[in-house]
């Protein structure tokens, strides 16, 4: 069908966003080396020259898999002119330790660039030094998550437990209490150790004990004594376990935030909604949390903000 849909005069766009948003992530490494053999030609190579613009980064994406993809994002992110800060964040804050070193082995083979160095020399002062940290950070809560189980997309949104480490959460709360004093006053790095190293598990509890100490939300005060990339970074741990400990809420929140205001930020709606779609169960409580929280279907304004085979391309992703 791929084949038929590019044959000729013209791309059959509507068959071909019909077949590739409907191959499953586990089929699309034998669906690509297939056609390699029956067409010798590359497949990804094919759609580059079939399609454009956003329809081609929404097809092109899919069919590089879950971790082709991120890797594909990883790279557009920094080697372009300024890094795209909320790209990153995406891609690197919140990962699960183990599923962060298939990112990294995945890159450095396909792209021939060493991960963590190519990102952090892209970084500069104590954003440099925090985004290290994230990097290399293993979950202390969670020791053994690094050779635990994943989703089959291979982001490990799950964890390997329901409840918090109690004793840790309390030695958190009292380096918290060091690292940000009444005011605002900060100290990033001591921060970052305790952010990016714990699961959302963790972070959702210490968040309550926070709370219940200081009598202010953690979010709040981490806006008030952090700013730019790493004030983001920061905010996207801590809320994906805010409200929940599998980051949905915070993906719901976070692409609302690429729909809202004039314009569409197209190319962070379409890594969002690729990364959450992977996931069937995990998606449904996006869409479910979008709902709640916002009154109306996440496939609805998607819909309402894009048009034509780009529209056509993201709303197949809510197929089952």
């Amino acid at each position: 069908m791929i084949r038929k849909s590019t044959k000729g005069l013209g791309t059959k766009e509507s068959p071909l966003i019909k077949v590739i948003t409907s191959i499953p992530a586990v089929r699309i490494p034998p669906v690509t080396a297939a056609y390699r053999v029956a067409h010798q030609k590359d497949l990804l190579a094919l759609l580059k020259s079939e399609l454009s613009g956003h329809l081609e980064e929404v097809l092109m994406s899919r069919m590089r898999g879950p971790l082709g993809a991120d890797a594909h994002w990883v790279d557009k992110a920094i080697a372009g002119l300024g890094t795209n800060e909320a790209l990153i964040t995406d891609l690197i804050i919140g990962r699960q330790p183990s599923s962060l070193s298939l990112l990294r082995a995945h890159f450095t083979r396909s792209k021939g660039k060493p991960f963590n160095s190519f990102i952090l020399d892209d970084l500069s002062l104590k954003t440099r030094t925090c985004f290290e940290i994230a990097l290399n950070a293993a979950w202390s809560d969670l020791p053994d998550l690094g050779n635990g189980p994943e989703t089959f997309a291979g982001y490990g949104f799950g964890t390997a437990q329901s409840f918090p480490n109690e004793p840790l959460v309390q030695s958190d709360m009292r380096d918290l209490e060091r690292a940000m004093k009444p005011g605002g006053g900060v100290e990033p790095i001591q921060l970052a150790t305790i952010i990016f190293g714990r699961s959302p598990v963790h972070l959702n509890r210490l968040q309550q004990v926070y709370l219940q100490h200081r009598r202010s939300p953690m979010t709040r005060d981490v806006k008030k004594g952090v700013s730019g990339h790493l004030r983001n970074a920061f905010l996207y741990a801590l809320e994906g376990g805010k409200k929940d400990v599998n980051g949905c809420w915070r993906d719901a929140k976070m692409l609302h935030k690429t729909m809202e205001g004039a314009g569409t930020k197209d190319l962070l709606l379409i890594v969002r909604l690729l990364r959450a779609h992977w996931d069937k169960a995990r998606f449904a409580n996006i869409q479910a949390a979008y709902y709640a929280h916002y009154g109306v279907q996440l496939r609805e304004d998607v819909r309402k903000d894009t048009s034509g085979h780009y529209r056509e391309a993201l709303l197949a992703l809510f197929n089952p």
